[in-house]
């Protein structure tokens, strides 16, 4: 075995509300830069196969912008890895009607806290903006803020804005005025 040379580990924890978590160290890599992130620092996610299926593992803020971005397509699956907690930055939306979120996000029970919209010219309100055969489940946003956000005419849904034949399950939202 070579020095240096990381084995993949997978540990399957029963969460703390019944909800399935996976906890993963992966020795794959996928590099990208991306330039929609502020300090334009190549943003890395690890990736998992499970079942022949590739997951590209969100752990940060900057990873979750990332998504839509270079190789970290809208047609890809993403699996929550850690609690996640936003900065104050605004939140733009997963996917819009002419690119569409078409792949999976599995939030693994993990939580992402203070997602925040205030922008008033918004048309799409939420986590994802409009996705398109998607599975969203398992995701939960805490402390969330987004209620004055939005044109008039604006589409809201906490989890996505509108979605299109979408498997949307297993979500939990708490808003920061609950």
């Amino acid at each position: 075995m070579r020095i240096g040379k990381v084995v993949m580990i997978l540990f399957l924890c029963v969460g703390v509300i019944g909800s399935t978590q996976i906890l993963i160290s992966a020795r794959d890599k996928t590099v990208i830069k991306n330039d929609s992130i502020d300090n334009k620092e190549i943003v890395e996610m690890k990736t998992i196969t499970i079942k022949e299926v590739t997951w590209y593992l969100v752990e940060s803020e900057e990873q979750l912008r990332a998504i839509g971005a270079g190789q970290y397509g809208l047609d890809k699956n993403y699996m929550q890895n850690a609690d996640i907690v936003m900065s104050k930055k605004e939140w733009i939306p997963i996917g819009t009607e002419k690119k569409a979120f078409t792949g999976q996000y599995n939030g693994n029970g993990f939580e992402i806290k203070r997602l925040t919209m205030k922008s008033s010219t918004a048309m799409l309100v939420g986590f994802f903006g409009y996705a398109k055969g998607a599975n969203l489940y398992n995701i939960t946003l805490k402390k969330l803020d987004i209620e004055t956000a939005g044109a008039p005419g604006k589409s809201v849904g906490a989890i996505c804005a509108r979605a299109n034949k979408c498997n949307i399950y297993s979500n939990y939202v708490e808003s920061i005025y609950d």
